[in-house]
């Protein structure tokens, strides 16, 4: 039989009281699987291909790329090639994005923004400086996701068509509750 991730309320009626013996061996077993949790990544490392930034949010792409990969999933789907982790059990979830630019247009503003099937969440802003250094972006959420709903990243900038490159960064997603 097939382990059952649970909600908080299925475990509690779950592990009744157990004066009469009823909780069984598969309820141990979903017990624990809902307990391991529910996590995945999708994630790029050393990417140097480009990605032009607009002012109408576009979903971001390194992960679709040779340096792009899916990580562990648990409960979840990552999907690199979509862009994005599809979620397969209801929950509350931490979703966590970090990432390095470079080769981004001085002066110009970009913003990364988590996304809920193609509603924004939350993002992280930062200001490209004056030189080609590598600059850091992260933001993280705490959301109620329901099944079948898919996590992205999207990135906008304040002037149209200006490039970045998202040289390393990760797509995370855990369930807490």
């Amino acid at each position: 039989m097939a382990d059952t991730i649970r909600t908080k309320s299925a475990l509690i009626t779950l592990l009744a009281d157990n004066t009469t013996g009823a909780i069984t061996e598969q309820v141990q077993r979903d017990v624990l699987v809902s307990v391991m949790g529910c996590y995945g990544e999708i994630y790029c490392e050393d990417n140097s291909t480009a990605q032009t930034a607009m002012i109408t949010p576009a979903i971001l792409t390194c992960w679709n790329t040779a340096t792009g990969f899916n990580g562990l999933g648990v409960g979840v789907t990552p999907a690199k090639a979509s862009n994005y982790i599809t979620i397969n059990n209801a929950g509350d979830y931490i979703i966590q994005f970090n990432a390095a630019i470079t080769n981004a247009a001085n002066g110009t503003t970009f913003k990364f923004y988590i996304h809920q099937n193609s509603t924004k969440l939350s993002g992280g802003t930062y200001t490209k400086p004056p030189n080609n250094d590598v600059v850091t972006v992260a933001t993280h959420r705490l959301v109620t996701l329901a099944v079948n709903d898919n996590i992205s990243i999207y990135v906008e900038s304040n002037t149209d068509t200006k490039s970045l490159t998202v040289t390393d960064a990760v797509l995370s997603v855990r369930r807490i509750g």
